[in-house]
C-alpha cells in the first residue's frame, strides 16, 4: 500500500509541474503578444504625427499661396491703373508741368512685374524655412552655459 500510495503522489507531481510550466509559457506568450502589439502601435503612431505634420505644413503653403495670388492680382491692377493713369495725364500735362515723367508707362509695368516677381521669391525663401524638419539655431543664444563665461 505503501508503494501504491507512492506512485499516486509522484503522478500528482508530475501532473502539477506540467499543469504550471503550461500555464507559464502561456502567460509569458500572452505577454509578448501584448509587448509586440504595443510596438506596433507606437510604430503607428510616429508616422501619424509625421503625417500630421505635413498637412499642417501643405496647409500653411496653400494659405501662402492664396495670399501671393491675391497679392499679385492686386499688383496687377494697381500697375495697370498707374499706366492708364500715365498715358491719359500724359496728354493732357504742359510741357512746363511740374511732374518729371522720366519713366515711361511701360518701364513702370516692367518695374511692377520686377516687384512682384521679387515678392514671390522672397514668399519662397520664408516657405523653404517653414519646412525646415529642424528649427534653425537662435544667434543671440550664448554659446557657453550660463555662469561658464570669463
Amino acid at each position: 500500500m505503501t508503494t501504491e500510495k507512492s506512485t499516486t503522489w509522484e503522478t500528482r507531481s508530475q501532473a502539477s509541474c506540467s499543469s504550471l510550466r503550461s500555464r507559464a509559457s502561456t502567460t509569458g506568450s500572452a505577454a509578448a503578444k501584448a509587448r509586440a502589439k504595443a510596438e506596433a502601435a507606437k510604430a503607428r503612431l510616429a508616422f501619424v504625427e509625421q503625417e500630421a505634420d505635413l498637412k499642417l505644413q501643405k496647409a500653411k503653403l496653400e494659405a501662402s499661396m492664396e495670399i501671393l495670388s491675391s497679392k499679385k492680382e492686386i499688383a496687377a491692377a494697381v500697375a495697370e491703373a498707374e499706366a492708364l493713369e500715365a498715358a491719359a495725364d500724359l496728354g493732357k500735362t504742359p510741357p512746363n508741368s511740374q511732374r518729371n515723367w522720366e519713366v515711361s508707362p511701360l518701364e513702370a509695368i516692367k518695374r511692377t512685374k520686377e516687384y512682384v516677381f521679387n515678392q514671390g521669391q522672397q514668399l519662397d525663401v520664408e516657405h523653404q524655412q517653414v519646412t525646415l524638419p529642424f528649427p534653425s539655431p537662435d544667434p543671440t543664444a550664448a554659446s557657453c552655459p550660463a555662469g561658464a563665461q570669463s
